[in-house]
């Protein structure tokens, strides 16, 4: 799902991005892409690394790492975009 999600993402930016014209420097929708692209990648990443420790035989950390971050993924993702938010205004 991370991957699929990361794939529809650069779509839409390709999409955003031929719409708008071409400028020398970030727009906002550029940086609403880079950091919805960062924080695909990191779900994406602790996919893996939660799914490699499951192989490893590694489970009870596995789950504690999912514990923590299955909930906190809610709270700290709408906080960092809301900082996007109030710093590009």
């Amino acid at each position: 799902m991370a991957s699929s999600s990361l794939v529809a993402a650069v779509m839409f930016h390709v999409s955003i991005s031929n719409q708008i014209p071409p400028v020398g420097y970030l727009t906002f929708a550029d940086k609403f892409m880079i950091l919805t692209y960062f924080v695909l990648l990191f779900t994406f990443s602790l996919n893996i690394l939660i799914l490699e420790l499951q192989e490893r035989k590694k489970v009870d950390l596995a789950e504690r790492i999912h514990r923590r971050t299955e909930y906190s993924t809610f709270i700290v993702v709408p906080i960092i975009y809301l900082l996007l938010f109030i710093i590009s205004i």
